[in-house]
Formats: C-alpha cells, sequence, structure tokens
C-alpha cells in the first residue's frame, strides 16, 4: 500500500515518488513526544504569544492586559484514551484547559485532559508558569483574569490575591445570594412589565462565605425579557468596584470572555 500510485496522488505524490510512510512509522512519531517535549512545546506558544504582544505594543508587553482562562468541550467518536462520557454535555470527550489572550487571540496554554475533569483541574499551575513567563519580560505588568463559575473556586482566588492578580471570575448562584438580590430582581421585573422591554440591573456588595476568612466582592446580574428571568452572579477584586454601575462595568468586561469561546467553537 505504501507504493500504491492512488494513494501517493492523493497525498500530493507521484506515481514515481519514494514510498509512503507506513503505519509502524506514523505509530513511532505519535509516541516519539515524550512529556519534556510537550512541555517544550507549552513554553514555545508561551514565548510566542509574548512576542505577539510586543509586536502588537510597539516592542514591548503593555503596562496591563488579560487573561481568560476557560475549559472547552473536544467530543471524540471513537476509543481514544480517557476519551470518556460528560454528563452535562452528554457525549463521549477530552475537556481540553485554555488560556488566551483577547487582544492579539494568542492561546497561551492548551493542555488536553480526561473527558471527566473539572474545569479548573490544572488552571492555577498553568496560570502562574504564563504570569511567571509575563513578569519575567515586564515585572510590573498588571494581569487581571477572567473565567466563568467552573473557576470561581477558593483555589483560584489564591492563587489570584497571593500573586497580585486581579480577577473576575462567574459565582455559583445558592439560597443566600437569592435571598440577597430578592428586591433586585423584583425591580427587573417590574421595569420590565412597565417598559415591555428587556431590564437588566446590577447591584454590588460584599459577601462572605462560611469558609472565607475575609468577605469578596459580589456583582449579580438581574435580568427580565419575554423569555423570563435571569439572576447571574460573579466575583470580583477589582479595586474601586462598590457601587451598581461599576458593577454593570465590571460585568460587561467580564462577559467579553464569551467572544474567546465563540473563537473556540468554530475550532
Amino acid at each position: 500500500m505504501r507504493d500504491d500510485p492512488v494513494f501517493k496522488l492523493i497525498t500530493d505524490h507521484l506515481p514515481e515518488d519514494d514510498a509512503l510512510a507506513s503505519q509502524p512509522t506514523l505509530s513511532r512519531f505519535e509516541n516519539l513526544a515524550t512529556p519534556r517535549v510537550l512541555q517544550d512545546l507549552i513554553d514555545f506558544t508561551i514565548r510566542t504569544g509574548i512576542e505577539h504582544l510586543k509586536k502588537k505594543h510597539g516592542g514591548q508587553l503593555p503596562a496591563s492586559l488579560t487573561l481568560d482562562i476557560d475549559a472547552t468541550d473536544d467530543p471524540t467518536h471513537g476509543q481514544q484514551q480517557l476519551s470518556l462520557f460528560h454528563g452535562y454535555f452528554k457525549q463521549y470527550q477530552y475537556f481540553p484547559l485554555i488560556i488566551s489572550e483577547p487582544t492579539t487571540r494568542h492561546v497561551f496554554v492548551a493542555w488536553l485532559r480526561p473527558g471527566t475533569v473539572h474545569a479548573s483541574l490544572g488552571a492555577d499551575d498553568d496560570l502562574m508558569r504564563v504570569v511567571d513567563a509575563l513578569r519575567k519580560e515586564r515585572p510590573d505588568i498588571q494581569i487581571h483574569v477572567r473565567a466563568d463559575a467552573g473557576f470561581g473556586l477558593p483555589s483560584m482566588y489564591k492563587v489570584c490575591e497571593e500573586n497580585n492578580l486581579s480577577y473576575t471570575f462567574g459565582f455559583a448562584t445558592n439560597c443566600r445570594l437569592k435571598k440577597l438580590t430578592e428586591e433586585l430582581m423584583t425591580q427587573a421585573v417590574r421595569q420590565y412589565e412597565q417598559t415591555k422591554e428587556k431590564a437588566r440591573l446590577f447591584d454590588c456588595f460584599q459577601y462572605q462565605c462560611d469558609s472565607w476568612n475575609f468577605p469578596r466582592t459580589i456583582i449579580p446580574k438581574a435580568e427580565c425579557h419575554a423569555g423570563g428571568i435571569n439572576l447571574r452572579f460573579v466575583i470580583t477584586n477589582r479595586p474601586g468596584v462598590i457601587c451598581a454601575e461599576d458593577g454593570r462595568r465590571e460585568y460587561d468586561d467580564y462577559i467579553q470572555r464569551g467572544e474567546s469561546e465563540s473563537r473556540r467553537a468554530g475550532r
């Protein structure tokens, strides 16, 4: 089959060219990548991202930037190793972790992970790998981190707060938060009933879970439209977020991370 003229033509070779690669050749190539090689590839993508940022900003890193973190479903259709069934996505899949920068659209980190791991698995270490590389180039760079509620966990707050990173993460709804935002949602419903146009209201307050050592800033969004109501929360440590209008701006910035999701959806 290596010498078959049709197969050679399909692969842009002439019938008289050398024989094609055999299955053992492909298998050897597949197994050539060692853990060290994979680590070097990640370092390469990080270095490439830094070069893209420098090129965009006149030869040096900007004073501040944002990193978006997300886990994206990667469906599988065979018996691939560690392809597992994910109940939320209702499919067999891998669950890669992606860290990207929105202005250059560069992917700094892309780890292929088993299909049923938690979204945040390894995110703290991978985030600091990118942060350390950026700060090696510019120690005073200010870095903001955005991610959905799958990453809104104490381990992620801790790594950001201990390393002087600002963050805005999605935050899961609970009964206490629903109680605290009852009036905000009532106002949104009343506004929609009066105008018949989508109502979108925000607030900002300090909130402390029982397991936290100190309170953190929560931003609720209460929305009412023809399709019903929608209550969402984000958590942030950005300085200066103290009122509803600050909350609106911060939430609108947070949802821009969805643009990176759209790019990956078209992969």
